[in-house]
């Protein structure tokens, strides 16, 4: 069982984390950044029971209590606040108690519910580890853990090559096992659970909040950027288009919209445009065959395009909108100002310093740096800034190597002030300071990007993992597609990212091993997709099967009721039929009966003349009925029979449409 051999001080690392989580507490009470730092301050000087003090006494006093490394000009501003509320007087250089200094400080209180939750993020952790078989042996080991992580790391995301598109950090007190099992902790530990990753984002600003102590004026930290010009690298555009990752988008978003509200503007040169279509172009060319896809180095990009299966006429509809699309996330693209001599320096000498020792000076990668870095020289006409604030214009980036380059060609140029060129961390930091509010979860996105860069292999390990690759497929003993799926496995990551922390020579025999076990992983993957298929299959037929079902069921019904219907309507059209038939043969049974009576002579000679009329009708009906009665065999209950015969007819058409 692994055990936590840290070479971070205990001490140190628990006062660190209380510092940096106290910290958030002032500044979300709505403290400025320079009174956050206040009741560290006076809590010191309590706490020393002493009476008079110099500066450097009292700076010794909060570094030694809190941790805090509070420059002596900041100290003097507070101490300067202090002295003003009666906290402390200034006699001949020294500070003395004031006789308003409180009686109690705040921040032994603060400290206590602060240190419940770092030991709740301390004591998650040793379980998270105890599950994973590393032992860590108490709070203290696991405290230290936490700090050596966040402390080291939480600004140092850097690229260790432009073409890998791929976060390499440094290490720092932590061995890569370590490193890699705190990522794993606050990945699918603390930010899956509220309380932890509240918890969690505390230090984590609380590191950020820290760094307004390295501010020049650190009372101003609040005001705007006032319309500095950031001009973006590509790698951070490809990011901001979603195609490195959905985390690394939504912060590199986050920042820009940070970014705007602080009054900066977000912008692009045409070069960076043209380096874009150039990677771009590399894809296309690269995507048309299982060679060329395997010769991409897997980085988020290359994974992405792969999981994607972007096609070359994908790429080449991306080449297209890509103007449209960085307008639409708000940048802006400018054309790059043409260089001033006087402004740009040495650029040879940049040059030597951007390059790699597998690289010429011409390098594409290193003269597009240049033009952008010349092109921010320019817009600043020679004028040296000394806050970033009113620097006008700045390069930014997340190439570690690109940033250091700069900035020590810079300085050795004798050259002073805000360098053209700023790390994208730095920058997020300086506007998080500004407008927090406005980026609630910025820093626990970049946190997330950490803490992949930390569970990913090494550069030199995915070389030799690729060059193992093709001598299998060379031999025969993969096929070209299998190289490509094993390339964009997830499983190939954690895999290679394990056995390079417990056999850092990874020999062929170890290389073969993780291919076996991607494979191995395939096909499991690949029956349970069949065994989900077939399931899915069998619910769809059962289903089918239940609708048809349905469906007969609900005819049937459907007919029945219908012909229920049609009877009770038969019924109804035979009883009006009768009932029509029974009266007119009834009048027709009366005409013949009156007609009769009416032609005996003595009712005929005491009737009217009209009557008489009336009677020989009648009675000539009477009579042609008995003719017809005589020759067709004709009577009444015939005549009766047609007329509902036909009255059952017209009623039926008109009360059933569909007569059958």
């Amino acid at each position: 069982m692994p055990e936590s051999t840290n070479r971070y001080p205990k001490s140190a690392a628990t006062k660190g984390l209380t510092t940096v989580a106290l910290l958030k507490a002032q500044h979300d009470s709505g403290n400025d950044y320079l009174e956050m730092f206040m009741p560290f301050v006076v809590d010191a000087i309590q706490a020393s029971r002493r009476n008079d003090f110099d500066i450097a006494g009292i700076q010794q006093l909060v570094e030694n209590r809190h941790g805090l490394s509070i420059p002596l000009d900041t100290l003097q501003t507070l101490l300067r606040r202090a002295a003003k509320r009666g906290i402390v007087r200034r006699e001949a250089g020294r500070y003395f108690i004031g006789d308003d200094v409180p009686t109690m400080s705040k921040i032994p209180a603060q400290r206590k519910s602060v240190e419940r939750q770092i030991n709740a993020l301390a004591d998650s952790l040793i379980s998270f580890a105890s599950d994973l078989e590393f032992r860590i042996d108490n709070e203290e080991d696991a405290k230290a853990l936490l700090f050596g992580f966040l402390s080291e790391n939480q600004t140092q995301l850097l690229l260790e090559e432009e073409e890998s598109y791929q976060y390499e950090l440094d290490t720092g007190p932590l061995t890569l096992e370590q490193m890699r099992l705190v990522a794993r902790f606050v990945t699918e530990r603390c930010l899956r659970d509220p309380l932890l990753s509240e918890y969690l984002n505390n230090v984590v600003e609380g590191f950020v909040l820290q760094t307004a102590l390295l501010l020049r004026d650190v009372a101003a930290a609040s005001r705007s950027f006032k319309g500095l010009q950031v001009y973006f690298d590509s790698l951070m555009l490809f990011a901001a288009l979603g195609f490195t990752g959905e985390a690394a988008k939504i912060a590199i978003l986050e920042l820009m919209a940070l970014l705007r509200n602080a009054d900066a503007l977000t912008r692009v040169f045409d070069v960076t445009i043209s380096e874009m279509r150039a990677i771009f172009g590399v894809y296309e060319m690269h995507l048309a065959t299982p060679e060329g896809k395997e010769r991409l180095y897997p980085t988020d990009l290359t994974r992405h395009m792969l999981t994607k299966r972007f096609t070359p006429a994908d790429i080449r509809q991306e080449i297209a909108l890509l103007e449209h699309n960085l307008k639409k996330i708000g940048v802006e693209i400018v054309n790059t100002p043409k260089r001033v001599p006087e402004h740009t320096y040495d650029e040879m000498a940049l040059a030597k310093r951007l390059k790699r020792p597998s690289e010429r000076g011409d390098e594409p990668r290193v003269v597009h740096d240049i033009d952008c870095i010349a092109a921010i020289l320019t817009y600043r006409r020679g004028n040296t800034y000394t806050s970033l604030d009113e620097a006008r214009a700045i390069f930014v980036t997340n190439s570690g190597h690109v940033v250091r380059s700069v900035t020590s060609w810079y300085t050795d140029s004798g050259l002073r002030g805000t360098p053209p060129i700023i790390h994208q961390f730095s920058l997020s930091n300086a506007a998080w300071l500004k407008k927090p509010a406005s980026a609630a979860k910025l820093k626990q996105h970049e946190l997330v990007a950490l803490c992949a860069a930390a569970l990913r292999p090494s550069r030199d390990t995915w070389d030799k993992f690729l060059r193992h690759l093709r001598s299998l497929e060379q031999s025969g003993a993969i096929s070209s597609d299998e190289a490509v799926a094993i390339v964009v496995s997830d499983l190939t990551d954690q895999t290679l990212a394990e056995v390079e922390v417990s056999d850092p020579d990874l020999d062929a025999e170890t290389l073969t091993e993780v291919v076996e076990r991607v494979k191995a992983s395939y096909k499991e993957e690949a029956k349970a997709s069949i065994e989900v298929i077939r399931t899915e299959a069998d619910q769809h037929v059962t289903a089918a099967k239940l609708e048809v079902a349905n469906a007969v069921a609900e005819k049937n019904n459907a007919e029945a009721s219908r012909a229920q219907i049609i009877s009770a309507v038969e019924q109804r059209i035979g009883r009006i039929a009768h009932a029509v038939s029974s009266t007119i043969a009834g009048l027709l049974a009366m005409a013949v009966v009156l007609g009769v009576l009416i032609l005996f002579p003595k009712v005929f000679d005491v009737i009217s003349p009209r009557i008489k009329w009336l009677g020989m009708g009648l009675a000539g009906v009477a009579s042609v009925l008995t003719i017809l009665g005589l020759l067709y065999g004709i009577h009444v209950g015939q005549i009766r029979g047609r007329i509902k015969s036909i009255v059952q007819r017209r009623l039926r058409r008109w009360l059933i449409s569909d007569e059958e």
